[in-house]
């Protein structure tokens, strides 16, 4: 059987390539948007107990065909579980004790202390555990205290994972061929444009092994969000609250008034600073004309005085 020429079998391949590309290029033009949108992620455990009741359950007879399907479908889960404890920091302990029994890391922690410093009063912990195994963590964690809500989101992948399953398996096949192909090639030219083709080919499959990896990491483990917080308090006596609320708001408005004169006592200062000259000013030479007014005073009565005493003579 006789072989195509090079620069034909280059023309073929670069049809065949564009026709990939074009058969696949709708599903990965957009690698963040195939994503889905998931969200953030010792002593008597309750969670073997349920793991050992499913076991036996499952052992029993369930239909094949089920659990086939069940196994197939590719489910992303995630959870979170809010408990209320009086020590947060034994809690979030035993939040970590489970977290290792289970097969999980703690993959962030938060502690908030209390007013004083001395203990925590509230604590954020998430784990990461194996898939099969957030069914009983939740339980565990359901004996850490009182547990105020639970909530568990499932997310099918199933049809992503396909997809890129079958884009690599396709590159992969494309690859060996631009790599068969590149043996052949003979001028410097040829060798470019396959090495061109194969780089190209390479990189988007390491793209696409990334996205691979990224559905089998969400898919073979599951993510539960902690939130431990103190227990609410009785309601207190309504005098009593009254009272307390009354007195809180005499310190505020004491506090309000401090803080006002606090900010008008420096233009104060000043304004006594420029007034005190002034206000001595004024009042010295006030003083001057007083006095100047009562020396006065006295010729000015000794001389009426005597005129009134010659006008009376002449009368007489």
């Amino acid at each position: 059987m006789d072989t195509l020429p090079l620069p034909r079998a280059l023309g073929a391949l670069a049809a065949a390539l564009m026709l990939l590309a074009g058969c696949s290029s709708p599903a990965g033009t957009d690698t963040a948007a195939s994503q889905p949108a998931l969200p953030s992620v010792g002593e008597v455990y309750p969670g073997d107990a349920a793991d050992a009741s499913g076991a036996e359950e499952g052992s029993g007879g369930a239909p094949v065909g089920a659990g086939d399907e069940r196994a197939q479908r590719q489910v992303a889960r995630s959870a979170s579980v809010t408990v209320a404890t009086p020590d947060a920091a034994a809690a979030a302990q035993r939040v970590r004790d489970i977290a290792a029994h289970r097969s999980g890391w703690i993959a962030s922690e938060y502690l908030g202390m209390q007013q004083d410093g001395t203990r925590p009063s509230e604590a954020h912990l998430t784990l990461s555990v194996p898939a099969d195994a957030l069914d009983a963590t939740l339980d565990d964690l359901a004996t850490v205290g009182t547990l105020l809500n639970r909530s568990i989101l499932a997310a099918d992948v199933t049809d992503m994972v396909v997809d890129v399953d079958a884009r690599i398996r396709s590159l992969e096949a494309s690859i060996a061929r631009v790599e068969a192909l590149m043996e052949r090639a003979g001028t410097v030219a040829e060798i470019a444009t396959v090495e061109k083709e194969l780089a190209s080919r390479q990189s988007e499959l390491e793209v696409l092994r990334s996205q691979q990896a990224y559905y089998a990491s969400i898919t073979q483990r599951a993510s539960v969000d902690v939130a431990l917080t103190a227990p609410a308090t009785a309601s207190a006596n309504p005098l009593w609250a009254g009272l307390l609320g009354g007195w809180d708001a005499l310190g505020a408005s004491a506090r309000l008034l401090l803080v006002v004169v606090g900010a008008l006592l420096p233009f104060a200062v000043v304004a006594l600073l420029i007034a005190a000259p002034v206000v001595w000013f004024v009042r010295r030479r006030r003083t001057r004309r007083d006095a100047a007014a009562a020396a006065t005073a006295p010729g000015e009565a000794e001389a009426s005085g005597e005129t009134s005493g010659a006008s009376s003579v002449t009368q007489g």
